[in-house]
């Protein structure tokens, strides 16, 4: 999900509430109100079809095997590196014992123009690098595959090329396959919400632009120092950075779009979704998976699907960062005064602890299986950001109140004092300016996780409408005199009980509630996506507090691997340690 890499927000309009409103009638009384849905883990995780009956497998031998890990979306075969090394040496810190296998990370970078030029391209170079050591007795079916994100769709996709039978039903390319086993990591089985949400996507990178550029060119056009107003103008700054903003909205977020999103990814959008017409995810689940061994035995091929799941805030204590305390005078704007200090907690949401190793590869500089408590640095940048934008928006309404003060003080004196009174004026309004467009870049900052969570489709809205039965308990009463009175239905029987009372039609009480609900997820993929292969053959296996591509160096990554090497997702995956 490299599109990530490039975008870090997501701004969406209110979900149909105007077109709600709008089918009310005047008589109705209408409540409104927004809340979120309280003390849901997940709304909405389907049930999953048990798993078949499990085939025994025996291996013919227990040598070594080949292991193909099968990098995601825009990933290289350096995808997986720090596993790749660690499944052959092992690693004493984690007690990680090295296994009997040969791994191999086919490349398939230059072909992500559809999954079938994926699943051609990883085939021609799994096909090209059977390790020289492995026996003549070696069966190629043997091997087991390890998909991460997008990896998992193209292991799928071999899959189903490996199975699939003519006219008379006879397996055409059984021959070529080289794994019997199949594991997906983080893998959007049933597709990927965010990339059908290219519209989106391009308001994101607009307003990204907009919002954040308010301030800083505030400080220029608003400025108290004239001569930096001046030439402000002279070359019309603000004109200037409109046309900026056109520019990347509309130039460079088309630019990230093919970027970030090739060809391939339209082949596993979410298919009942709208921009989900081309996705291949019903024909990935429709097909059946078979090995044909040695003996023209079929099996079923092992399919089992790891999911990540990763916090919504992740907290970290006692975290040395730098605070803004204050401001200087530079040449031409106020600089910030930092300040190192020792802060009780950090608080990481799921937008920038995914975006960190969006950003920065999890096999970069970190040990085997330590990426766990890296995920902070993004955010804390983020958080420093947030600090800047903060402090200005305070720096200019301290600004303001002081101006605003002396503006009041010159006009209510004796005699009024009507130069001062304007300067003083057209100073409380460039602050107000200079304050405003700060602020603007603020509440997009700290809006960011809900809309980031929008955007993958782990945060979503729902419209309630709930009429409401008449409760009115008033009576229009005729007394015997002719007079009416309005009373209480109750109190008219005990008081009036020769009056002839009628109830008083009130029209219903309608409430209109937008109810905001969360989906579980790993910072990218919905966890109901990356469970479920229809052909499991092993239930789906959860991995606990990790980020999309933090979980291919993770604790949790080397709890997959021994989950799998030690058979507990099917005696086909067991491997001997060295």
């Amino acid at each position: 999900m490299n599109t990530i890499k490039y975008i870090v927000i997501l701004i969406i309009a209110m979900f149909f509430i105007h077109d709600a409103l709008s089918q009310s009638t005047c008589e109705l009384g209408v409540v409104r109100s927004v809340k979120e849905a309280i003390g849901e883990e997940n709304d909405t995780l389907p049930d999953l079809s048990p798993p078949p009956p499990y085939e025994s497998f025996s291996r013919t031998d227990e040598e070594f095997r080949m292991l193909y890990f099968i990098h995601g979306l825009n990933g290289t075969d350096e995808s997986w590196s720090s596993a790749h090394g660690v499944v052959t040496t092992g690693d004493l810190t984690h007690q990680f014992p090295a296994r009997k296998v040969y791994p191999f990370s086919p490349n398939y970078f230059n072909a992500q123009g559809s999954l079938g030029a994926a699943v051609g391209s990883s085939q021609s170079s799994i096909a090209g690098n059977l390790h020289a050591s492995l026996p003549q007795s070696y069966k190629k079916y043997e091997g087991i595959a390890i998909g991460h994100s997008q990896g998992g769709i193209v292991g799928r996709a071999l899959d189903e090329y490996y199975s699939q039978r003519n006219g008379s039903g006879v397996l055409v390319n059984a021959h070529e396959r080289f794994y019997g086993g199949l594991v997906t990591v983080a893998t959007p089985n049933q597709g990927a919400q965010i990339l059908n949400n290219e519209d989106y996507i391009r308001g994101l990178v607009f307003d990204l632009a907009d919002n954040l550029s308010l301030g800083p060119v505030a400080e220029f056009t608003s400025s108290p120092s004239f001569f930096v107003r001046l030439i402000s103008n002279l070359i019309n700054l603000e004109e200037i950075r409109e046309e900026v903003v056109n520019f990347i909205g509309n130039d460079v977020g088309s630019f990230l779009l093919a970027e970030g999103m090739p060809g391939i990814t339209s082949d596993y959008t979410v298919p009942d979704s709208p921009g989900g017409t081309s996705s291949k995810v019903p024909f990935l689940n429709e097909y059946n998976p078979v090995v044909l061994e040695e003996d023209n035995n079929e099996r079923a091929t092992d399919l089992v699907a790891f999911y990540a799941v990763a916090d919504l805030v992740k907290t970290y204590n006692n975290v040395e960062i730098e605070e803004i305390v204050g401001f200087q005078s530079g040449p031409y704007i106020s600089q910030p005064i930092y300040a190192t200090t020792i802060v009780d907690e950090i608080i990481v949401p799921i937008s920038w602890a995914t975006i960190h190793f969006q950003l920065n590869s999890p096999n970069n500089g970190i040990d085997p299986f330590e990426a766990d408590e890296e995920d902070y640095l993004t955010a804390y940048q983020a958080h420093k950001t947030k600090n800047f934008y903060d402090s200005k928006f305070l720096q200019n309404e301290f600004e303001r109140d002081e101006w605003r003060s002396l503006e009041r003080g010159s006009i209510r004196r004796f005699p009024p004092n009507i130069p001062g009174y304007f300067f003083a004026r057209s100073k409380r309004k460039a602050a107000e300016e200079r304050r405003d467009a700060w602020e603007k870049g603020s509440v997009f900052l700290s809006k960011f996780d809900d809309l980031y969570r929008i955007m993958i489709g782990a945060r979503y809205s729902e419209v309630v409408t709930t009429t409401h039965p008449n409760v009115n308990d008033d009576c229009e009463c005729f007394l015997p005199n002719g007079q009416s009175i309005t009373i209480d239905c109750v109190e008219a029987e005990d008081h009036y009980p020769n009056a002839n009372c009628v109830e008083i039609p009130t029209p219903p009480h309608v409430t209109i509630e937008l109810i905001w609900h969360k989906k579980d997820s790993d910072g990218v993929v919905l966890v109901e996506s990356q469970r479920d292969i229809p052909q499991h053959t092993h239930s789906p296996v959860p991995l606990y507090n990790v980020t999309h591509m933090q979980v291919r160096n993770s604790i949790r990554t080397a709890e997959m691997l021994e989950t799998v090497f030690e058979g507990g997702v099917g005696e086909f995956f067991e491997t001997d340690e060295k």
